[in-house]
């Protein structure tokens, strides 16, 4: 019993966060169930927390709303602003790859740790048949399911978001530049986003790849030749 109130509870969290997204992208549950594949009624239980949504389902809204992942998992993260059109990838085919591979590294991690299919499924209190369809992708696996099978196998929900052969990292990795750049002050922005400047910017992380001693003959040098 206290499993299942405390994936509700995590259902209901990671509910919030994507309405917060999605209105904050300015699009419609229509719209983001239309994505999906579902019904809007389905996605607005989603956003309720009334079901669990899965990871590779969360990966895919986060591409669409142009938000880190992790904006959809932790409460503490703020989702900026939308910053550009998410280009067209095949959502639907990501969805079912993303669950099969998941469903692999569970059962990696699974064996790894020497947990039987028993064990897990008496940790997520559901049935081994329910166990082995998530590992063989057959079905999908809710966040807050995905979360405690990770950490009765000794990992984190990011051990396994991490990978960069995901699809649709690439929009996430180009979130966390633009968070870094806009950390910079605005003279050092300007610098760093003018075209012009991309050969100083090249000799400055040349340098900054060399060792003291080669650094200070480099200076020695210089010296020399100013004086």
């Amino acid at each position: 019993m206290e499993t299942k109130h405390a994936l509700s509870i995590r259902n209901k969290i990671v509910g919030t966060l994507v309405r917060r997204a999605r209105l904050q992208a300015g699009m419609t549950q229509s719209d983001c169930a239309e994505v999906l594949g579902i019904s809007t009624s389905a996605f607005a239980r989603y956003e309720r927390g009334e079901r669990g949504i899965s990871l590779p389902q969360l990966e895919v809204l986060a591409y669409v709303l142009d938000v880190p992942l992790h904006a959809l998992c932790n409460e503490d993260s703020e989702p900026p602003g939308r910053s550009a059109d998410a280009g067209a990838l095949p959502l639907d085919r990501i969805l079912q790859l993303r669950t099969k591979i998941i469903g692999v590294q569970l059962r990696k991690a699974r064996e790894s740790v020497g947990l039987s299919v028993e064990d897990l499924a008496l940790a997520l209190d559901c049935p081994e048949r329910v166990v082995t369809e998530y590992e063989l992708g057959r079905r999908e696996m809710s966040v807050a399911e995905l979360e405690l099978a990770a950490r009765e196998c000794g990992l984190t929900l990011d051990d396994l978001i991490k990978d960069d052969t995901r699809p649709v990292s690439e929009a996430e990795r180009e979130h966390q530049v633009l968070a870094r750049v806009a950390e910079l002050s605005p003279e050092v922005r300007e610098f760093v986003l003018n075209p012009t400047n991309d050969l100083y910017l090249r000799i400055g992380m040349k340098l900054n790849s060399l060792d003291a001693d080669t650094l200070r003959r480099i200076a020695e040098t210089i010296l020399d030749i100013t004086y």
